[in-house]
């Protein structure tokens, strides 16, 4: 198998996001664990694998977060998943940014805005234009991040709400801009309450 089991039982390994961390690779995936849905971790020394899965989840009980990705940037790993219920950042349909330093230990109470609904970025929002294809938020769903010059640049979501009109889902781009002098992203939000009072590190959709 790929990815090889262990004591602690799972139902499912899905919305998979993989990254190298020094010499090894790292799978985060969703799942539902002993205590409910969550993220776990599986670790392997080649790319292929066998990948190993760590014992414990990286996430906390009661939380919905899914459609995780992950880049390293600054020699920590960073995890960006969707806020389902806004249980972390107080955004419903937002994104969470999680923080690393070793790819392993994520503490929730050290974390920040991540993007916030679709609406948020649209000065002109015409909510008379909009066409829901599927769900009741206006969010983005499985997030993306390109860097450019080692640097997050751009952040890319698909979403069931097509806010310009039009019978189809819609893709959109945002970009990153990050506060002057700021090279952390979360440096200066120490935990999640005060992190749903900052605006996210996403600026402009286009």
């Amino acid at each position: 198998a790929v990815i090889k089991r262990t004591a602690v039982r799972r139902l499912q390994v899905v919305n998979p996001a993989i990254t190298k961390v020094k010499d090894q690779f790292f799978l985060y995936f969703k799942s539902r664990f002993q205590q409910g849905t969550g993220y776990g971790l599986a670790i392997a020394d080649q790319l292929e694998g066998p990948y190993k899965m760590e014992e414990r989840p990286l996430t906390a009980d009661g939380i919905f977060i899914e459609d995780a990705t992950v880049f390293s940037w600054n020699n920590q790993v960073h995890l960006l998943t969707t806020d389902n219920k806004g249980h972390v950042t107080g955004i419903r349909g937002g994104g969470v940014l999680w923080v690393s330093d070793d790819g392993k230990h994520f503490d929730p109470k050290n974390v920040r805005v991540g993007y916030e609904r679709i609406t948020a970025y649209m000065p002109n929002y015409d909510a008379t234009r909009i066409k829901r294809i599927y769900g009741g938020d206006p969010k983005l769903e499985r997030p993306k991040v390109l860097l450019l010059k080692g640097q997050p640049a751009y952040l890319y979501g698909p979403s069931g709400w097509a806010v310009h009109g039009g019978e189809r889902t819609a893709c959109y781009v945002l970009r990153i801009k990050l506060p002057p002098g700021q090279t952390h992203p979360s440096s200066n939000q120490p935990n999640a309450h005060e992190a749903a009072k900052a605006h996210s590190i996403v600026t402009s959709v286009h």
